[in-house]
């Protein structure tokens, strides 16, 4: 079947597995970001970066007040939706400083 990706490898698998396994939806990797965005003392440190005004993001014209914002209400309202973007923040910010001098 063209629309069945790995048919070669599904069906060696029906020897070992029942169908209803092998044959299930795809299920994307899903990482606990926000979880550790709550640790202060793991990934979640690492918000302190936006804590003054002086990060690299803002050389790319990012509005700063928004960024403030949204850290902001993560940390106090417990906006958990904004965890996968504030770890976009930190990862570009931190790339940013590590390539900055080169």
């Amino acid at each position: 079947d063209k629309n069945c990706p790995k048919i070669i490898l599904k069906n060696i698998s029906k020897k070992f597995f029942n169908k209803k396994f092998i044959f299930r939806e795809k299920n994307g990797l899903n990482l606990p970001i926000t979880k550790w965005l709550l640790d202060n003392k793991g990934f979640g440190r690492y918000i302190e970066l936006f804590d003054n005004n002086n990060y690299e993001i803002l050389k790319f014209n990012a509005n700063k007040i928004l960024i403030k914002k949204i850290i902001d209400d993560f940390r106090t309202k417990k906006k958990l939706e904004y965890g996968k973007l504030i770890a976009q923040l930190i990862n570009f910010e931190i790339w940013l400083r590590t390539f900055k001098s080169q």
